[in-house]
C-alpha cells in the first residue's frame, strides 16, 4: 500500500511539473513571438501626404497590433495574456511620438510565481537605411 502512495506521489508530482513547464514554454515562445515584426507594424515613417518624417511608434496602431497579438495566441489553459504599454521619448521626439516602446506581460502561474517579461522596442533613425 505504500508502495501504491509513493507512485501517484510521484506520478502527480510529474505531472505537475510538465503542465508548469508546458505554460512557460507558451509563455516565453509568446513573449518571444513579439519580436517577429509585431512592433515594426506600428512605425510611422511617412506622413499622410506621403513625404518621409522621422519614424516614431503610434501608440494607438501599437497598442491595437500587440493586443491581436496576444488574442491570437492564447495560452492554452491559461486564457489570453493582457500586456501593459509604457513608452519613452527621444531628443528629437514629441509627447505624440515616442521612439521608445514598453510591452509587459505578467502572469500568475500559481504556486510558482508570477512569469513576468518586459520587451523594449525602439526605433532608431539610421542614415544607412
Amino acid at each position: 500500500m505504500m508502495n501504491l502512495f509513493l507512485y501517484s506521489t510521484f506520478f502527480i508530482g510529474g505531472l505537475s511539473l510538465f503542465q508548469y513547464s508546458f505554460l512557460v514554454g507558451s509563455l516565453n515562445r509568446t513573449y518571444l513571438g513579439l519580436f517577429k515584426g509585431v512592433a515594426e507594424a506600428s512605425i510611422i515613417a511617412y506622413s499622410p501626404s506621403g513625404t518621409a518624417v522621422t519614424p516614431y511608434f503610434s501608440k494607438t496602431l501599437f497598442e491595437k497590433n500587440v493586443n491581436s497579438y496576444f488574442q491570437n495566441n492564447e495560452i492554452p489553459g491559461s486564457g489570453v495574456v493582457e500586456p501593459t504599454f509604457s513608452y519613452e521619448y527621444g531628443e528629437y521626439y514629441s509627447a505624440a511620438k515616442p521612439n521608445i516602446a514598453y510591452v509587459s506581460i505578467s502572469h500568475p502561474m500559481g504556486i510558482y510565481g508570477t512569469f513576468d517579461k518586459t520587451a523594449r522596442f525602439e526605433v532608431v533613425d539610421s542614415e544607412n537605411e
